[in-house]
């Protein structure tokens, strides 16, 4: 006993993990890290002693975990059938409402209440080490998880494929014919392609005359059925959003948000009301980056047409011609994109390209005028004072690297 307290106690110092010792009744505290013993639901709760570590600790060979509301425990037994219970654990932040119901069940004071957030891969670990500590035996994490218990009436459970078998024969023999893939093809590639008009029209040529039990039979209660249904329906959506080019990170968080509004439905029609809404909203946000890029890319090949043409007159509708987009389109785009006008950005660029001639050319002001296209000599000077706060004479003087 005094090597598996000193396990117990340097686990606890490493994880923080609550963990009791009690004896095989459950009633007699061995041990306790990181519980207090007068508020303990492993010893106040005569229920949860009995179902938890009577009936079920005798039942399991191995550490296996209890789940309970929104935590989780470790429980093992060691060679004196003694009870190790670890936790309990959070694997999430508890919604306020279980947490203040479990303080105030086991008399805890709700705001001291704190339960250590934790993986079920932690947890299993330090179940292992223990494990191998009491009885010499080693466990994976897995192991754990998966809590695989032999059986030995293994055999008389049916095969998948005789359960597949079986259930293909029934809904033959109901004459149920399931929708077409080709259905959720059609879903999916209006999310894809960014369309909430086509998924509209899908909704009323298709959803209008929608049978649940055509996607199979995922369940028997009928409220159940569509619940399911809906799940996979966001889940479906999203991934087909992120395909079209929506943000993993965007997509991931509206299906959270879709799934905890899943679970605020009461009803078939609270379900079918948020049915409506999901595929739009997703054909829409991807439709919204598709525009974004293309904004982008017309906006691009504008600066790169500017680039090539800054010894050219041309005008917005040449532009707009050359990359074949309306050109108050364009010009509203571009700035929105870019703060500033194109004629402005034009002037800008011209300026700057003068800039590098003063510097690296022995062309006269005057020449370097006419090639950027500037009115006369006197507007170029003035333009370029306006970006520059010099002269084009000033700025050359200052700035004309020395030819060694």
């Amino acid at each position: 006993m005094e090597k598996t307290i000193f396990i117990l106690e340097r686990i606890y110092r490493t994880t923080h993990i609550p963990i009791r010792y009690l004896d095989k009744t459950g009633k007699i505290s061995l041990l306790s890290y990181g519980c207090n013993p007068d508020h303990d639901e492993s010893l106040c709760d005569e229920d949860w002693c009995a179902n938890v570590i009577q009936n079920q600790i005798s039942s399991y060979s191995i550490p296996y975990l209890e789940f309970e509301e929104d935590f989780v425990y470790g429980i093992l037994s060691d060679a004196s059938l003694c009870n190790i219970i670890l936790g309990p654990i959070r694997l999430n932040n508890p919604d306020t409402n279980v947490k203040h119901l479990h303080s105030h069940k086991y008399n805890q004071i709700n705001e001291q209440f704190e339960i250590k957030h934790k993986t079920l891969d932690e947890l299993s670990a330090a179940l292992a080490i223990i494990y191998f500590a009491v009885t010499g035996k080693q466990i994976t994490e897995s192991e754990i998880l998966l809590n695989e218990i032999e059986s030995a009436d293994t055999e008389k459970i049916p095969t998948k494929q005789a359960l597949v078998q079986s259930y293909e024969l029934d809904q033959t023999e109901r004459e149920l014919s399931r929708y077409s893939y080709s259905v959720e093809i059609d879903f999916t590639n209006s999310i894809r392609d960014g369309n909430p008009e086509g998924l509209a029209q899908f909704a009323e040529t298709t959803m209008s005359t929608f049978e649940p039990d055509r996607i199979g039979k995922l369940a028997k209660s009928s409220f159940k059925q569509n619940e399911y249904m809906l799940i996979a329906y966001i889940t479906l959506a999203s991934r087909a959003a992120i395909e079209g080019g929506l943000d993993p990170l965007t997509s991931y968080l509206m299906s959270d948000l879709y799934l905890q509004q899943a679970e605020s439905c009461k009803t078939i029609s609270d379900i079918y009301r948020l049915f409506q809404g999901i595929g739009h909203d997703y054909a829409q946000q991807v439709k919204q980056k598709k525009e974004e890029r293309s904004q982008h890319s017309y906006i691009e090949k504008c600066k790169n047409y500017i680039a090539e043409h800054l010894n050219q007159h041309f005008t917005v509708d040449e532009i707009a011609n050359d990359i074949a987009i309306n050109s108050s389109y364009l010009s509203r785009r571009f700035s929105e994109s870019e703060g500033i006008g194109i004629q402005q950005y034009t002037q800008k660029k011209r300026v700057e390209a003068a800039e590098n001639m003063l510097k690296y050319s022995d062309e006269s002001i005057f020449v370097i005028s006419n090639y950027l296209c500037f009115a006369s000599q006197s507007y170029f000077g003035k333009v370029f004072k306006e970006h520059t706060g010099l002269t084009p004479q000033k700025y050359r003087e200052k700035n004309k690297l020395i030819d060694f």
